[in-house]
């Protein structure tokens, strides 16, 4: 009790008279137990606020041969480590934190999710990842999300996917959409690299059959929009994309972005079911990211041409990422407009 009433005593509000409580509280409770741990932290504290970390020191390593669970310990080490220029001791006692304390993630995690810009940092945190620590789990989805440099964030997760590690789909998802229109070149490097075998000259997965757990921005998506139903139900021998779209609404419907060279594309594909007045035809569109529109290709009701439809799409050198959408116009019609869209494809003009 003595020991950790002196440990609670050393804080960023201390207080001359506190310390001293704290010191002379410390040295009571190892009179009684020479490895009570609290007491040897607010000694520790104590001698770096007085002496700097040279006094600090020795006490805290002697802190080290006792325990690594005590977190105050352990911060104590990362910083001094960190000030004195030694990253692989710092990033060594984060992993000691992190395995050992459940408020260490808080504290630690924006310090990694800053310090992985730096490309030595970041190997020498990936190999330690690379043992499998449990805070992988935390740590991974944290950084998607919150890491300060995305690009750095899809490197680290490249290498640790090269390393076995697996890169849970929503955390590969979030770092595509943290990157698509800011650095496009990038968001496709990192996208290829877990989706193999596709192309910047052509959209994907046309005939809806690859099973995908949480879509990126390169993949398919469907509206958020409460008011429409758009459902994706895949199948491996091909799919189809479901739609409802009540009386009166429109808007997009799916959409898919794409990172295409400059040049012209054949837009083309197939429905089924479509039901739907002249005046309010589905429509593809391509837009640059921004808003700028490139080019539309109106749909016809099923029953004409087989419910096929096609058409150009241009892409200019000044547009180096777009997004292809599926939109409905607002519909008069009592019953709304429904039916399936099961293949489309995105290729440049000429090839089969």
């Amino acid at each position: 009790m003595l020991a950790d009433l002196a440990q609670s005593l050393i804080g960023p509000r201390t207080t001359k008279a506190d310390r001293q409580r704290a010191s002379q509280l410390a040295v009571q409770a190892l009179r009684r137990d020479v490895t009570a741990v609290p007491a040897l932290v607010a000694l520790g504290l104590n001698s770096q606020l007085k002496n700097g970390s040279s006094g600090a020191r020795p006490i805290f390593d002697y802190v080290q041969r006792l325990t690594r669970r005590n977190l105050q310990a352990e911060l104590w080490q990362i910083q001094d480590s960190a000030v004195r220029g030694n990253v692989s001791n710092s990033l060594r006692h984060i992993d000691i934190a992190l395995r050992t304390s459940r408020q260490a993630p808080d504290l630690l995690f924006p310090v990694l999710g800053a310090v992985i810009q730096d490309v030595d940092t970041r190997e020498r945190l990936a190999r330690i990842m690379l043992t499998h620590p449990r805070w992988n789990e935390l740590f991974i989805p944290y950084v998607a999300g919150n890491g300060q440099d995305p690009l750095a964030v899809a490197a680290l997760f490249r290498r640790l996917a090269a390393g076995s590690i697996v890169i849970p789909a929503p955390s590969q998802a979030i770092i595509v959409a943290r990157l698509v229109t800011s650095h496009p070149d990038q968001a496709w490097a990192y996208y290829a690299s877990f989706r193999p075998g596709v192309t910047r000259t052509h959209l994907r997965d046309g005939r809806f059959s690859t099973a995908i757990v949480e879509p990126s921005p390169f993949d398919w998506v469907p509206t958020d929009d409460t008011s429409l139903s758009v459902s994706i139900l895949r199948a491996r021998e091909g799919g189809a994309v479901e739609l409802s779209v009540p009386s009166s609404s429109g808007g997009q419907l799916l959409s898919q972005f794409q990172y295409l060279p400059p040049g012209i594309y054949d837009l083309r594909g197939k429905s089924a079911d479509i039901t739907q007045a002249s005046a309010a035809r589905l429509y593809w569109k391509l837009d640059c990211e921004g808003g700028r529109e490139l080019g539309r290709v109106e749909m016809l009701a099923a029953q004409y041409r087989g419910g096929r439809f096609a058409g150009h799409l241009s892409v200019l050198a000044d547009c180096p990422i777009q997004r292809l959408s599926l939109v409905a116009r607002p519909n008069d019609a009592i019953e709304g407009l429904t039916g399936r869209i099961t293949e489309v494809r995105l290729a440049p003009v000429g090839e089969r």
